[in-house]
């Protein structure tokens, strides 16, 4: 273990002190006092001394233990500071928020735009400030402003999500060229789930019928493994049916489906529903496969059940 140096030098101490005292007690007696008398009460000085310098060695060393102690914690683990205590509700900024909001749902969009501005700048962790000025800006037709406050809005709450607002407002803008990098990007990367179902809805139903050039991005990131890998399970279910090139592998999924499929995937077992369709006069079956068990009807029926129990 290595010597303190301010140990070492009380010791160093101890001995001149020492010294010095037996010396001192030598010298103060006169010449004629008896040599035994001097010596004793001399070395009885020097005991003195000892013991008091002792104790101003051992003070030190322990000052010296408690000032590590003090400075190296327990496991020799530094200790990160608590974080610091978020800051105290602005009244004058939750008034500010409450009017504009009046605003918005009056249609004074541009009045609540500038006065929530300020409040961003100085309260930028505030949710509730960027869902407004995404109202607002949406409300302007400023589509770019209102998917930046969208990415902002989604960054302190993930929750935001399911704002079917939002939902729609994204929707919306990747429809329109202007804006459709700003709209795929929230829907590949930052809203899950719901991003994901999204963009099948623009690939395959109704929003990208009319925008087939959106409808063939979406269809281009849902072929992407980053994208394909945050579908809900009822729509990778679906997809995968859809993919699925024969009988035998549309059936193999029913399981699946049944388990797993949405109201989304009625519409796509109806055609394998009839026992009839193909050959003479219509009377024999299309897929006979779907039909060699009850799966098919097992799977519907689980579906329906699911949907009237989320109504």
């Amino acid at each position: 273990m290595p010597t303190n140096p301010a140990v070492g030098a009380s010791q160093q101490g101890i001995a001149s002190l020492v010294g010095a005292s037996v010396g001192n007690g030598l010298k103060a007696w006169s010449p004629w006092t008896p040599r035994k008398v001097a010596t004793v009460v001399a070395a009885g000085l020097g005991v003195v001394a000892l013991i008091v310098a002792g104790v101003v060695v051992v003070g030190s060393m322990h000052g010296d233990a408690a000032s590590q102690t003090s400075t190296m914690p327990s496991g020799g683990l530094s200790v990160t500071p608590p974080p610091p205590p978020p800051p105290p509700p602005d009244p004058t900024a939750d008034a500010v928020v409450s009017a504009a909001q009046a605003k918005i749902d009056k249609g004074d969009y541009a009045t609540a735009t500038d006065e929530l501005t300020a409040v961003e700048k100085t309260n930028p962790e505030r949710a509730d400030v960027h869902m407004l000025l995404e109202r607002a800006y949406t409300g302007v037709r400023n589509p770019a402003a209102a998917m930046r406050e969208v990415g902002l809005w989604l960054a302190i709450d993930p929750n935001a999500v399911s704002d079917v607002h939002l939902q729609e407002d994204v929707r919306n803008a990747a429809l329109i060229h202007d804006v459709q990098e700003e709209a795929f990007s929230l829907l590949e990367t930052k809203m899950g789930m719901r991003g994901v179902d999204i963009l099948f809805d623009i690939a395959n139903g109704a929003s990208g019928r009319m925008y087939p050039q959106a409808a063939a991005r979406a269809r281009r990131d849902l072929d992407t493994p980053d994208v394909r890998k945050r579908a809900s399970p009822a729509l990778a279910v679906l997809m995968a049916f859809r993919e699925a090139k024969t009988c035998d592998q549309k059936h193999a999924l029913l399981e699946s489906v049944r388990d797993r499929g949405d109201a989304r995937m009625l519409a796509q077992l109806q055609p394998y529903e009839s026992a009839r369709g193909c050959g003479f006069f219509g009377r024999n079956d299309c897929y006979p496969c779907m039909h060699r068990d009850h799966q098919i009807e097992e799977a519907r029926q689980a579906i329906l059940e699911r949907a009237k129990a989320q109504q």
